[in-house]
């Protein structure tokens, strides 16, 4: 794996990517086999391009000691990056044949980029909710776009809304609160 340069002299000096990993963690540029890295940054550019944008930086965050602590994929807002974990690109490229949940949860993160541009969403909440689902709607429409993943329908989607459900949480009143199942499916 190539392993990029940690983004500030404060994280390579401590050796980590960032406070909202593990320690032990390390960028990369690639994702398990070519392919897979390919389909992630074909999947960032057209993403961009649904929404006429330029595509941000993608990076992998890998961590041999402590895999399970990369389940994540988080949204930067300057300089405009998504850092994409491991352990959730598994468990997402498990649940469809043609890695739409990993086309879906990059589209969210995508979503995120727009939010910041944008000044999105604009209704205010005390936890992340808004913010999250509207990141889910953006997903949506990316993988029903023609000119995105292309799904016609609700059932060709079905595997990265249900996905995305498994992952809703119940603490409504908790700041990270990004919506419960229901929410996070519809």
């Amino acid at each position: 794996a190539v392993v990029d340069q940690q983004p500030s002299a404060l994280e390579s000096q401590c050796g980590y990517v960032d406070n909202y990993w593990s320690s032990s963690a390390v960028l990369s540029t690639t994702i398990g086999t070519s392919s897979e890295t390919n389909f992630m940054n074909t999947q960032n550019s057209r993403i961009a391009s649904v929404w006429g944008r330029p595509a941000v930086t993608l990076r992998f965050v890998k961590d041999p000691s402590n895999p399970g602590s990369t389940y994540n994929a988080i949204s930067y807002s300057y300089p405009a990056k998504i850092y994409y974990g491991e352990a959730i690109y598994k468990a997402a490229k498990a649940k469809s044949s043609d890695n739409m949940v990993n086309a879906m949860i990059l589209a969210h993160e995508f979503g995120h980029q727009l939010q910041y541009t944008y000044g999105l969403p604009s209704r205010n909440e005390s936890t992340a909710r808004a913010a999250e689902l509207e990141a889910d709607g953006m997903a949506g429409y990316y993988l029903r776009r023609p000119t995105g993943f292309n799904k016609s329908s609700f059932s060709q989607i079905a595997s990265a809304y249900e996905f995305a459900a498994a992952i809703g949480d119940n603490c409504t009143t908790c700041p990270g609160h990004h919506g419960t199942a229901a929410q996070r499916r519809s």
